[in-house]
């Protein structure tokens, strides 16, 4: 089922007293989702934490088809890993048939090998309220966060999902077709991540169409910069995308 990003900005952890960067996404498990191959997970009642590794829980028996969404995490940070904490609140009118799920996986998700690259998972499903646990993303790692059934039959109207860290994660639907050209954060204070489908160029217009800046790499620093609203573009593609300038 197609998602919509609700909302993107600065949450203050009581916890650590550190900004979180968090992401919230709302969507809903149909009957015309993708199903896992074999069974799926079987829930042990332990919930990941950062900074530990959990033991593969194995599959609980009869229990193949199970629906599923994606959504893929990356960390742009080449020197850093960041605890991610991963909420997923159930809004599903269907009830205990409404159940849902979420695991987490490194580089891929294998729908026919839950073992394969298995990294964490909630140990549980929420019911009533939400349900967290926490996964360490280390330099220039992907992890693909799975949201799924816990019956061939368990739909679910809609459901949230929420991605906060300490650094700003590159996040994306993974059922959804990636744009050609992705800069974050957006809006940006300072340093601006890119990726395009290969290595190239950039440039980065005002909105009176002048050239502001000209750069290669994945990264460039836009502090020196006015605040407003720039366009930037991907020279080899020609793709472009809107950039506000905090």
């Amino acid at each position: 089922m197609k998602h919509v990003v609700l909302s993107l900005g600065l949450l203050l952890s009581a916890l650590t007293g550190r900004a979180q960067v968090s992401n919230t996404f709302y969507g809903a498990l149909t009957a015309t989702d993708p199903t896992i191959t074999g069974n799926r997970l079987n829930r042990d009642g332990t919930s990941a934490v950062c900074g530990t590794n959990k033991t593969y829980p194995g599959v609980l028996a009869n229990s193949a088809g199970v629906h599923y969404d994606t959504f893929t995490l990356t960390n742009p940070s080449t020197t850093t890993s960041a605890c991610a904490t991963i909420t997923l609140t159930p809004l599903c009118s269907e009830g205990t048939a409404g159940y849902i799920f979420a695991s987490v996986y490194s580089t891929a998700f294998d729908k026919a090998n839950l073992a394969t690259n298995y990294r964490s998972d909630m140990g549980a499903s929420p019911t009533m309220s939400p349900l967290s646990m926490g996964v360490t993303i280390s330099p220039r790692e992907v992890l693909v966060v799975v949201v799924s059934g816990v019956t061939a039959a368990s739909t679910c109207s809609s459901y949230g999902l929420t991605i906060s860290a300490p650094v700003a994660l590159g996040v994306r639907d993974s059922r959804v077709a990636a744009p050609a050209l992705v800069a974050y954060p957006n809006p940006v204070e300072d340093v601006l991540h890119l990726a395009a489908p290969k290595p190239g160029s950039y440039t980065l217009y005002s909105a009176t169409g002048e050239v502001v800046k000209q750069f290669s790499g994945a990264e460039v620093s836009l502090r020196g910069l006015a605040g407003g609203v720039y366009m930037l573009q991907h020279d080899e593609t020609k793709a472009a995308t809107r950039v506000v300038k905090l």
